[in-house]
């Protein structure tokens, strides 16, 4: 028998679940995020972002390089973050235009939007991992047969996991709109 089919070598550490790898390293990455100069949300963005990613290439990342490969793709991607914020050239104050753009939404609209958005990520963080990641994916315009590739399953069962996802946020915001009232 090779050693190929008789699984783990002696003294290799077994391959830990995407799930429990992010649980144990989400607050060190996100940590090593700020330190290189991001914001607690940019840092988090992040480390969602590269989770997200991994998905697909979980089971061919040798065990003994998780730490690197997981690390080294945080650096990365802050590294991004710090190359779109360079590129974005703030306008000096004679360039802004003299009225807003038909459209515009402005002071208070502006705020109403920011409290929704803040409505929603909380409401997004009352579901489950697996709920938030599929309809982050969605969001992001990753088709459904291509997040059943990434994460191994039926496009059956991906549309059946997607719209169990959207129940529970649709449940989850008619909750709390009947709670406003």
């Amino acid at each position: 028998m090779s050693d190929e089919q008789s699984g783990p070598a002696e003294g290799s550490m077994p391959r830990p679940s995407l799930q429990d790898y992010y649980g144990q390293r989400l607050r060190q990455l996100v940590q090593q995020a700020v330190n290189a100069g991001l914001t607690t949300s940019d840092a988090q963005a992040v480390v969602h972002d590269v989770f997200t990613k991994l998905i697909p290439k979980w089971e061919r990342i040798p065990v003994e390089r998780l730490d690197a490969y997981v690390g080294k793709s945080v650096r990365n991607g802050v590294t991004d973050v710090h190359r779109r914020r360079r590129r974005e050239v703030p306008l000096a104050p004679e360039d802004l235009p003299e009225q807003a753009a038909p459209g515009y939404l402005g002071g208070e609209a502006v705020v109403e939007a920011r409290d929704e958005h803040a409505k929603l990520r909380a409401q997004l963080g009352r579901l489950s991992e697996r709920d938030r990641s599929l309809l982050l994916m969605q969001a992001q315009g990753v088709a459904p047969d291509e997040m059943a590739k990434r994460l191994g399953l039926t496009p059956g069962t991906m549309r059946v996991a997607l719209h169990r996802a959207h129940a529970r946020i649709t449940k989850i915001r008619t909750s709390d709109a009947e709670d406003e009232r």
